[in-house]
């Protein structure tokens, strides 16, 4: 039988190839294995580990032996069964407490371990009056007197965990008096913040570890906790809910108080006020207005205006106006826009641009020199010392540049040393009066 082979072997291409590492070998040369003379002559069961194939595989049987030898070798296959791995789970047995006191108690069990081994054992706890179970190996210390508990024991192996019945005893000593909680009415309420107030009432056998509020928007599920009580950065004209807490070392779920609700304030809108225009010239105005804050800042603010008739508004932060059309009626109203509100308009007002005919009405003479100019030039009132607004705009209508001339004084002198090569528009208010005159710059 020196030559008798026998072998096992597991495809997992569905027969393609047969790996020698997918094998399982019983021979006398050496290089198996097994030994095939382990085989008696009798019945023999031999048992193969598939647990590290999956899918689908093709199972094959292989035997030699040199007849010349050894004689005639009868080798027969039979029963061939593929079965899964019956593991045996182990017995977790919770026993009866002893050694309880008022403030501890020892735990016991029994565990029989089953196929696999033990890789954790003990016990967990808690008040029957709590959730929250807490992990111990056998004594239990810091419990409370008079208070009845509840345990079971557990075994871990590998990522399952086996638990015996839940059974219960009660420690000794007078009974805990429990704190009381009370929620009361929030103050303080504003848009955007409010404080909250309770009452606890707590006794030395069961002190309190941790207090405060719990609160949420009405809308919302989940509850935000508070510890101070006062609360910001609310949302305005919103109702919100909460409710104060007390949590103890027995109760680690705590002692609620009542639900109760508040709504914060709203805002009050800004008041905008929009105010006649003036300095009204053939292409210029000057729009104003009065902007009054209410609860919240004012992010932005200006005025919109139009030619009357058209559809599409200009929006501007500036109230000097350039460019308009010559004896033009237009539109215009004041607005301030907060983070509640988006647009609190002002009264619509109009105005009417001068034209060429409105200009020369005016009761005094202006005279602009030297023109052309290069670095400085001179605006003289002629027949007025009442003061006037002077604005230069080049032909686009752009303003480069506004000055005042004072009461009481008859010209000023400008710096037009910055100003680009070309012509200008040199446009001077005093009171209701209005002249355009044209200015040329030319290059040094």
């Amino acid at each position: 039988r020196a030559d008798d082979k026998f072998m096992v072997i597991v495809s997992t291409d569905n027969g393609n190839t047969w790996q020698r590492t997918n094998a399982t070998v019983w021979s006398n040369d050496g290089t198996g294995q097994y030994v095939l003379n382990d085989i008696t002559n009798g019945l023999n069961q031999i048992h193969i580990d598939l647990s590290r194939y999956s899918g689908l595989v093709k199972i094959a049987f292989y035997a030699e032996s040199t007849v010349d030898l050894n004689g005639i070798n009868y080798f027969n296959i039979d029963n061939i069964r593929i079965s899964s791995t019956h593991d045996t789970p182990p017995t977790v047995v919770t026993l009866p407490a002893d050694n309880i006191g008022d403030n501890t108690a020892t735990l016991h069990r029994r565990i029989t371990e089953g196929t696999y081994p033990i890789s954790d054992d003990g016990f967990y706890y808690k008040a029957v009056s709590n959730t929250l179970w807490t992990p111990t190996d056998s004594v239990v210390t810091g419990l409370s007197p008079q208070t009845t508990y509840e345990y079971y024991a557990f075994a871990k192996v590998n990522d399952s965990v086996y638990r015996g019945a839940i059974l219960t005893f009660t420690t000794t000593g007078d009974p805990v008096v429990h704190p009381t909680v009370t929620t009361e009415a929030a103050t303080d309420i504003t848009q955007t913040g409010a404080t909250l107030h309770k009452t606890i009432t707590s006794d030395p056998s069961e002190p309190v570890t941790e207090q405060g509020w719990k609160w949420r928007k009405a809308t919302d599920a989940t509850w935000l906790v508070s510890p101070t009580g006062r609360l910001t950065s609310l949302e305005q004209n919103t109702k919100y809910e909460f409710y104060a807490y007390a949590k103890t070392d027995i109760n680690a779920d705590g002692y609620n108080g009542s639900t109760l609700t508040f709504t914060t304030l709203a805002h009050t809108p800004p008041t905008v006020t929009t105010l006649d225009a003036t300095a009204i010239g053939m292409y210029a105005a000057k729009l104003r207005k009065t902007v009054t804050a209410g609860t919240e800042p004012i992010v932005e603010q200006g005025w919109k205006y139009k030619k009357v008739g058209e559809v599409v508004w200009t929006q501007t932060t500036d109230g000097n106006l350039s460019g308009l059309g010559q004896n033009t009626e237009y539109e215009f109203y004041a607005y301030a826009v907060t983070n509640t509100y988006p647009m609190t308009k002002g009264e619509t007002l109009r105005f009417t641009t001068l034209s060429a005919s409105d200009v020369d009405r005016a009761d005094y003479r202006v005279v602009v020199y030297p023109n052309p100019a290069d670095d400085f030039v001179t605006i003289a009132l002629d027949g007025s010392t009442d003061g006037a607004d002077v604005q230069i705009s080049d032909m686009l209508g752009r303003v480069v540049g506004c000055y005042r001339i004072s009461v009481g004084e008859s010209g000023i002198s400008l710096d037009v040393s910055s100003f680009a090569a070309g012509n200008y528009l040199v446009r001077i208010v005093s009171g209701d009066r209005v002249i355009i005159e044209k200015l040329i710059i030319e290059q040094k």
